[in-house]
């Protein structure tokens, strides 16, 4: 179908401010200069932007706070739901793309293929397959465990023949996981530039659960194209983050949504890592934002209360860094869609560019917060949600 959108006020995605224009055109799944007898969408008092790009979510995962015991637990067919569910979540809330970095049993790769095939509702998804784990390392209950390169090369190949676009590596312990701390490095260099090199030879992209400043560092040098969480980053790791030209995905959400899980049922060392990891981080970010690094928007969506509901308040938190409201919006949209190389097919509104759009009302370049009512969104060419005549 051929649509004209008009709205009050349109971001493009990279300009500075609103553009001049006050509409939209589309067909077929594209936007467009100019289209034939369209049907014409007034979103009277709204602003248009592309959809959002949410680069770090666990769709399996719906913010429990007890993440270990739930998926220790949950059958297959509870976990399948789920995913199912969160995929549509995110979509309504705006999220029109999302890369999910731990898949168990396949499923966010089978919920991707019946997406893509037009069977079920939900965001384009990139998807990593298991992470990939030292034996009893970080995430072993949904990963791949794997020692030594040879191993680890195996397991990045068994990703990559299940169709996987990314290969997740766990560089260092994490909070949910008993037993582990954030700070110690696990996979070794030598390990994760076995699995590094095998997804370059496929053409694919890579990925690190990394928060202890010795793991992040080891990824790097390994080769790593994308560094998950940071937390304790110091300025060498902020010096290698510039000179391998590697972004930075700081999951502000995660650590902040846990805390305030206190007393619901969280298992005290959780809480006790959160707590840990949270301290001092933010001045550990600012210094990587002042000195050049690029950075990413992604919440860890499914972590505790962290729902998929809720990437504006992750765009929110990296507002409220020196990054500012602007580049806090464009690290959801154009930004995240160079990080994830779609940078020519999503992200923006330009002509030749999927159509991805989203509207609220309000001013979000003013208030990012007005992110967390989406009135319209579009993914592909087709209106998902349109809160402004009423349907859902």
């Amino acid at each position: 179908m051929n649509f004209k959108i008009i709205a009050e006020r349109i971001w493009d995605g990279i300009a500075d401010t609103y553009i001049p224009k006050k509409e939209i055109h589309v067909s077929g799944n594209r936007i467009v200069n100019k289209c034939d007898n369209p049907e014409t969408i007034h979103l009277n008092g709204c602003t248009v932007l592309p959809g959002l790009i949410n680069a770090h979510c666990h769709l399996i995962l719906h913010g429990d706070v007890d993440i270990f015991k739930v998926v220790m637990s949950d059958s297959q067919n509870k976990m399948t739901i789920k995913a199912t569910r969160n995929a549509y979540i995110a979509l309504l809330n705006g999220v029109t793309t999302l890369r999910d970095l731990g898949d168990k049993n396949g499923i966010v790769a089978d919920l991707t293929a019946l997406i893509d095939a037009g069977e079920l509702p939900g965001p384009r998804i990139q998807y990593s397959g298991y992470p990939i784990c030292m034996t009893g390392g970080h995430g072993w209950f949904f990963g791949r465990e794997a020692d030594g390169p040879d191993e680890c090369r195996k397991a990045a190949r068994e990703q990559l023949k299940k169709g996987a676009q990314w290969i997740k590596l766990m560089a260092t312990g994490g909070i949910l996981t008993p037993g582990v701390s954030p700070e110690s490095f696990q996979l070794n260099e030598d390990e994760m530039r076995a699995a590094i090199e095998e997804a370059n030879k496929a053409g694919k992209h890579t990925a690190t659960h990394a928060q202890g400043a010795m793991g992040v560092k080891l990824a790097l040098k390994a080769g790593i194209d994308t560094v998950e969480h940071g937390f304790y980053i110091d300025d060498e790791a902020i010096d290698l983050l510039i000179k391998k030209n590697a972004w930075l995905v700081p999951t502000l959400n995660a650590p902040q949504m846990t805390i305030e899980a206190e007393g619901m049922g969280i298992p005290d060392y959780v809480i006790e890592k959160a707590k840990k990891v949270q301290d001092g981080f933010l001045a550990r970010l600012e210094k990587a934002i002042k000195a050049g690094v690029k950075i990413g928007a992604g919440s860890d969506a499914g972590t505790p209360l962290n729902g998929h509901d809720i990437f504006w308040r992750e765009i929110v938190n990296l507002s409220n860094t020196s990054l500012g409201k602007l580049k806090a919006l464009k690290c959801a949209t154009s930004k995240n869609a160079e990080m994830l190389g779609l940078e020519k097919e999503i992200g923006r509104i330009a002509a030749g560019y999927a159509a991805d759009l989203i509207a609220v009302k309000g001013d979000p370049l003013d208030d990012p917060s007005v992110l967390k009512n989406v009135s319209w969104v579009m993914k592909n060419g087709k209106v998902v949600k349109d809160l402004i005549i009423g349907k859902a």
